[in-house]
């Protein structure tokens, strides 16, 4: 009787541990993450979820919140958020330099807590990040990528949250980026959506061919010339 009762106990442990499986994500190439317990990961959701629901709770906020350079672009205008003095960041993305802000205290962690708390509203909800969030966060930090990591997506904008994995407080507030194109373009510091007027096409001045006159008179027409130039155009279009 007792043997039996030692395998409906093994049963039992073994359905628990598959249970509290970690829910694992694409990561994209030379991106160093880190998972967390599940358990951790589910009690950052949880913890996420109430203090946007409920305006008395700061169970996230501490001493240190850094807005990243993206949500800070929109961040900066609200009147709430001038109040903080300080903080001002910055983040050097390959040869940009992109701003940002950070608290210094937890007073002003509420302060930050409290506007992204009025954005959100109530139609949200909470998942691990794509591929493309991951790239464009790795891309602004300068450390290991360790959960919880989270989003909170809305209908107008997804926001990156991370939180540190002992005490669960938010270091980090971020907005994604627009990925329609999948990749995000910048000029003097900030995102470019539009191309202005006039930099829309990208003229060829000049296309240097590694042949002499003489085996381009022998070995190419006008007709090959002519493609070589159309196909320069369409991978400039691409890519610039």
């Amino acid at each position: 009787m007792k043997s039996i009762k030692l395998v409906i106990l093994l049963l039992s442990l073994s359905f628990s541990c598959y249970s509290q499986k970690k829910e694992t994500i694409k990561i994209p190439e030379g991106i160093v993450y880190k998972y967390s317990n599940p358990k951790i990961v589910e009690k950052a959701k949880l913890l996420i979820q109430e203090n946007l629901i409920n305006n008395s709770k700061y169970d996230l906020a501490d001493t240190n919140l850094i807005i990243g350079p993206i949500l800070w672009r929109r961040f900066k205008e609200y009147e709430k958020i001038n109040t903080i003095e300080g903080g001002n960041v910055e983040f050097h993305v390959d040869n940009l330099v992109l701003k940002g802000k950070i608290s210094k205290s937890i007073e002003d962690s509420k302060i930050i807590w409290d506007v992204f708390r009025d954005e959100i509203k109530s139609d949200f909800k909470i998942r691990k990040a794509t591929e493309f969030e991951l790239t464009y966060y790795w891309t602004v930090i300068s450390f290991d990528i360790e959960e919880p990591l989270l989003i909170v997506e809305t209908k107008e904008h997804n926001y990156i949250l991370n939180l540190d994995p002992k005490g669960l407080k938010l270091f980090w507030l971020d907005e994604v980026p627009n990925n329609n194109k999948n990749f995000v373009q910048y000029r003097n510091g900030e995102e470019v959506k539009d191309i202005p007027k006039g930099e829309k096409e990208t003229a060829i001045e000049s296309i240097t061919l590694l042949n002499t006159d003489e085996e381009l008179r022998e070995n190419t027409s006008v007709e090959d010339l002519t493609e070589i130039i159309n196909e320069t155009k369409k991978i400039l279009k691409i890519y610039l």
